[in-house]
């Protein structure tokens, strides 16, 4: 009787270790696929607390040949744009004054995913003279605005932001983007590098072609302090 009554005891157990072991797998899954590290989303909240800004400094004139530089300003501006996401960046390089030129006009749409393990930035560009300067005005430009009228890229071509000293660093490297450029009529490489503090705002880029030749360039870092 003593010997039966041990069989029975035995299945008994191993049931309920495994379903012990069910429920630590399941608490393991929610927790890892549903949700992301908890540094990621304080990562991610103070970077979109600290972009918004105008930021001014000088960069060299495209296309000039004798070093002379141009007065130029950043502005960062959070926007409501649900067709894009739940947080978008509108960015806005100009001359500076009420009538300076826009250089570049850009959209970063953040990664919000619950299952994300980077904090990444999808960039949209407007085409040259799409549209007038200070967007980030005019809310009711983005309640009608269509994605597809904008340029847009490979996920790898995202920014991956991550922790710096001082404020965050945001970059895109030649070895995983590339993109078909219609302004330069080839593939491009891309190597970006934005970073941003309650300071200032630094960035630097270069532009490769098919061939593996420099085809844009800022000639360096371009310092711009934060107004």
């Amino acid at each position: 009787m003593q010997a039966r009554h041990c069989r029975k005891k035995r299945p008994m157990q191993r049931r309920k270790l495994t379903h012990i072991t069910l429920i630590a797998g399941c608490v393991a899954f929610l927790s890892g696929c549903q949700r992301p590290e908890p540094s990621l989303e304080a990562e991610l909240k103070g970077l979109l607390a600290l972009l918004p800004g105008v930021y001014a400094g000088t960069a060299p004139v495209p296309g000039a040949t004798d070093g002379r530089t141009q007065t130029i300003a950043h502005t960062m501006a959070s926007i409501e744009a649900p067709q894009f996401g739940q947080h978008v960046m509108y960015y806005q390089l100009t001359a500076p004054g009420p009538d300076g030129p826009v250089l570049q006009q850009k959209l970063f749409v953040f990664d919000d995913r619950l299952n994300r393990r980077l904090n990444r930035a999808q960039p949209f560009v407007f085409g040259p003279g799409q549209t007038p300067r200070d967007l980030h005005r005019s809310p009711e430009y983005w309640a009608t605005l269509d994605p597809q009228q904008l340029l847009s890229f490979p996920v790898d071509c995202a920014f991956i932001w991550t922790p710096m000293a001082g404020g965050y660093r945001g970059e895109v490297t030649p070895q995983r983007c590339a993109f078909e450029s219609p302004g330069f009529g080839q593939p491009i490489r891309p190597e970006m590098t934005y970073r941003v503090t309650t300071e200032e705002f630094v960035w630097s880029e270069n532009l490769r072609g098919a061939d593996g030749s420099v085809v844009a360039t800022t000639g360096g870092a371009l310092r711009a302090t934060r107004q």
